[in-house]
């Protein structure tokens, strides 16, 4: 980390724009379901332009749900899950680059006979 003389300083970090928005999980129990829904920012360019970022992001979103019902249920039932399609909102815009934020929500049914008791 020594540039010259003086005191060691670390190399200055340029501001990263995707460090101001996290991507949030979101699981409960509601009712008889178990609801969990997915947010994440990111550029509108991304969104409309990029269809293997679209297909990956659903993708992993609908293997993230098969291991909820796992965790939740004890098995993946995938005609009683039901995932809907994604939501984009507007979010805000930074250096004239627009944000969105793409909802991913899915139901997943607790039958409570499928669980094993010790």
């Amino acid at each position: 980390m020594k540039h010259g003389k003086g005191i060691p300083m670390p190399k200055k970090r340029e501001v990263d724009k995707n460090s101001f928005f996290d991507e949030i999980e979101f699981i409960k129990i509601v009712g008889s379901d178990v609801l969990v829904m997915r947010q994440v920012p990111v550029t509108s360019n991304t969104v409309y332009d990029n269809a293997n970022w679209r297909e990956r992001s659903y993708d992993s979103f609908i293997k993230r749900v098969g291991h909820i019902s796992e965790d939740y249920v004890g098995g993946i039932d995938w005609d009683d899950i039901n995932i809907c399609t994604p939501e984009i909102l507007p979010l805000t815009e930074i250096d004239g680059e627009e944000y969105v934020q793409v909802f991913f929500k899915g139901r997943i049914p607790l039958n409570i006979s499928r669980k094993e008791v010790n």
